[in-house]
């Protein structure tokens, strides 16, 4: 195989592979996986938006789980969006934020409504301090030396 061009290996490599557009169905391949008519439009625009299914924004998601959780703090009422915080009832938000993003919490939770109902709490900034405060979950040294 050493005798053989490198540049032919590639093209047997390539050979028979579709382009990476779905709905191209196009066979011969140039370079990165896409036909030379969606490569020169990766060259000119840069790589094409391929939207498989719409997707909810993380703004989205929030808003949606603020809606099944009732968008009301569940300790004293208030109801600004811009002022609640989702919370865990069991104190392991902390765990699950090193597995798990932001978003991909709430899309977990979106499909999940019936874990989402007895895991997670909804609070607003007040009553998500004291809690905190009450069951000693400081974020650093300085809030721990604030409350007493």
């Amino acid at each position: 195989m050493k005798d053989v061009n490198p540049r032919l290996l590639n093209y047997l490599k390539r050979k028979n592979k579709k382009c990476l557009i779905p709905d191209c169905d196009v066979v011969s391949i140039i370079v990165r996986g896409y036909c030379t008519r969606h490569y020169y439009y990766l060259i000119r625009y840069g790589k094409p938006v391929i939207k498989k299914e719409y997707s909810l924004s993380r703004q989205e998601a929030r808003d949606k789980l603020l809606l099944l959780l009732g968008s009301v703090c569940q300790e004293c009422g208030f109801h600004d969006k811009r002022a609640l915080h989702i919370g865990h009832r069991k104190s392991n938000g902390n765990l699950e934020r090193k597995v798990l993003s932001d978003y991909a919490m709430y899309k977990f939770y979106l499909r999940n409504p019936e874990l989402m109902k007895s895991e997670l709490i909804l609070q607003c900034a007040n009553c998500n301090w004291i809690t905190k405060s009450i069951k000693k979950e400081y974020s650093n040294q300085y809030t721990k030396l604030s409350y007493k």
